[in-house]
């Protein structure tokens, strides 16, 4: 990042926009607030996805966009959401989501805040020639609707080509290059319950590609850490010993972060000692009183007036983001429009020394519980998971201007949130039972209540449950039966006799090839429109046609017997062969083909599962017309068809 640029964070890198040429195989993501459904279905997925139907927000067009969204995700070997919480409204109105995204949240172990943005995307190369590759993506971004319409953000991101296969000593190579992050993910594994195999997944790709050079990785993790332990893994405040660069100069920091915390005389120098910075050299980039007419960004921006003040007393600067002319609006960079009124929730720390420069993008507010805080016995004390990273030459990019203390913009923070009654907890469904792993951190609570929330043919239910709980360490468990595989369950709701509410999703731990062959549970989504639109998605997919313009048409009651609508395959199908039967035919085993051109790139069994789950729905297609079809030759060309898929997925090439 060497200068400040508009881009969209929710599309993938160039690279990877041919969606025929890879296939997204794991997804990592990290927020602190806990996950928007609407953001991650109507906006995330389908651009990283390059989903074809578009959803208008209207009801005609809502049910084939879900439909096909949800069989891409299909093919998603694993997608992992950390989060510092359970949700706090439940999860409509998409609470299908949780059958192909692992929710996870931090705490399992020791309560600790996942304040981390890390984006992870593993792709899997589909054609000859080309390599998977890993994208990596920091930021200041939660997975929330404010963050992408309300605020802007700061982002770097990268993509790096895997290796198939590496040595032992040069996997250990690759995880050196990355410093911190390989065990940045290890923790965080430790933290998160059952999704640790999953996140540790991630770790062993960082052993399959190089860093890219210039790239440096600062991490803080929740924990206490003598100076013997930061000598050997340096984090927080003490990783900013590595970023100064060492060249002949004054030393000097910028800083700019929404959040900044209290900070004592003392707690403040360390840090600044960390930096290699003196307190003269030190400059905080902030708003003055006027940005207050702006609402997004009084209402968001904390600076404790007693930091303002020891700022001040130590000799560092609080200066002003400079604003537009004529405007009180701060001007992050050339290409800001006056009008533009999203506040700034990036966090980006500045480094120069001499004619060197680097930047820190990362998470992390200026708070002691992001870079931690000395104790009386000497140890860091560390509350956040953050990560950040070290662009070489990259510079601060904001313009400053000094500001009189009368001037600076101070606010205090409106409330200390209390601990929930619940630090963490997971729940997944195996199609037999419910397991449910959750940690009080209260004293003198217990739960009290369990509420299992559920979905069958488009209808929501919920049903309260007497569980048997279970006390195994630190964390207790239950276990509920629930085989009825007809009414899926996707979250549960806690009750304590703190009168705490704790909703938390359910995943859907089944096999894939059992999870494909149920409807999807989404409310208003019936069994029937639902069949119909499936089916015009897998002539759309093995045909090369495309669907109806006019959703309208698969709300409707059509006779799917007719493919003569589908565009053909083969440039030499005319009508000059004659017989309609065996034009007919034509393009059905073009169907055929197309379905088994697939196969070679199907090297794992995810793939090769829906593949013989697409196959099963051509051949009950294909059935119904050698029963139902109007004309007799298409009945015989359909049983001509279904003989010869038949015999493929017989021969075992699916398995």
């Amino acid at each position: 990042m060497y200068d400040a640029h508009w881009k969209k964070l929710d599309t993938p890198c160039p690279t990877e926009s041919e969606t025929e040429s890879w296939r997204v195989k794991r997804i990592l993501l990290t927020t602190f607030d806990t996950a928007d459904a609407e953001l991650l279905v109507e906006h995330l997925l389908p651009s990283w996805h390059g989903l074809k139907t578009q959803f208008d927000g209207d009801d005609q067009s809502r049910n084939p966009f879900l439909v096909e969204l949800s069989e891409t995700l299909e093919s998603v070997e694993s997608m992992v959401i950390i989060s510092s919480s359970t949700l706090s409204k439940g999860s409509a109105p998409y609470p299908w989501l949780w059958r192909f995204i692992t929710p996870a949240m931090v705490g399992m172990e020791q309560q600790a805040v996942q304040h981390a943005k890390l984006w992870m995307f593993q792709r899997e190369a589909l054609e000859p020639g080309n390599e998977d590759t890993l994208e990596l993506c920091l930021s200041s971004a939660n997975l929330t609707l404010s963050a992408f319409r309300d605020q802007v953000q700061a982002a770097w991101r990268c993509v790096v080509s895997l290796k198939r296969e590496t040595e032992e000593t040069e996997t250990e190579q690759h995880l050196a290059s990355w410093g911190v992050l390989p065990s940045f993910l290890s923790e965080l594994a430790r933290q998160c319950g059952r999704s640790a195999e999953a996140i540790n997944a991630f770790r062993v790709l960082l052993g399959r590609a190089q860093c890219p050079k210039g790239v440096r990785f600062i991490a803080s993790i929740p924990g206490t850490y003598s100076r013997k332990e930061l000598e050997q893994r340096p984090l927080g405040l003490e990783a900013l010993r590595q970023v100064m660069p060492e060249t002949r100069g004054i030393p000097r920091v910028f800083a700019t972060a929404p959040v900044v915390g209290s900070w004592k005389e003392s707690d403040l120098k360390a840090w600044l000692a960390a930096a290699g910075c003196a307190p003269e050299n030190f400059t905080l980039g902030w708003i003055s009183r006027d940005v207050a007419d702006f609402s997004g960004w009084c209402r968001n921006w904390i600076l404790p007036s007693a930091t303002a003040r020891t700022l001040q007393q130590c000799g560092a600067h609080v200066d002003a983001i400079r604003n537009h002319d004529g405007m009180n609006l701060p001007r992050l960079h050339g290409s800001h429009r006056p009008g533009d009124r999203r506040w700034l929730h990036a966090k980006l720390y500045g480094f120069s020394c001499g004619h060197s420069h680097c930047l820190l993008v990362t998470s992390a507010n200026f708070t002691p519980a992001a870079w931690g805080r000395w104790t009386a016995d000497d140890k860091l004390r560390i509350e956040n998971f953050e990560l950040g990273v070290v662009v070489e030459k990259g510079h601060y990019p904001f313009k400053t201007q000094s500001l009189d203390e009368s001037e600076v913009f101070v606010r205090e923070p409106e409330f200390v949130e209390l601990p929930a009654a619940i630090g963490w907890a997971e729940a997944e469904w195996d199609g037999q039972s419910i397991l449910l792993s959750y940690r009080i951190v209260l004293a003198d609570v217990r739960l009290d209540r369990v509420s299992i929330r559920w979905v069958e043919n488009g209808l929501a239910g919920e049903q309260v449950v007497q569980p048997q709980v279970e006390e195994r360490g630190v964390a207790h468990r239950v276990g509920i039966v629930w085989g009825n595989v007809s009414q899926v369950p996707f979250e549960a709701k806690l009750e304590t006799t703190a009168g705490s509410m704790h909703f938390v999703p359910v995943s859907d731990a089944r096999p894939l090839a059992d999870r494909i062959k149920d409807p999807l549970p989404q409310p208003g989504l019936d069994k029937q429109t639902e069949e119909q639109i499936r089916e015009r998605l897998l002539l759309r997919r093995y045909s090369g046609g495309t669907i109806a313009e006019d959703d309208r048409e698969l709300e409707e009651e059509t006779d799917v017997s007719d493919i003569d609508s589908l565009p053909s395959t083969s440039a030499s199908m005319s009508a000059d062969y004659g017989v309609k039967a065996f034009v007919q035919a034509r393009k059905w085993f073009a169907v055929i083909d197309n379905w088994r051109r697939r196969l070679p790139a199907a090297g794992d069994s995810v793939l090769r599962d829906i593949l013989r789950h697409d196959a099963e729905a051509l051949l009950q297609y294909f059935g119904r017309n050698r029963e139902l079809a109007k004309e007799p030759g298409d009945r015989v060309a359909a049983a001509l068809v279904a003989e010869e898929l038949q015999h493929y997925l017989d021969s075992g090439d699916c398995t």
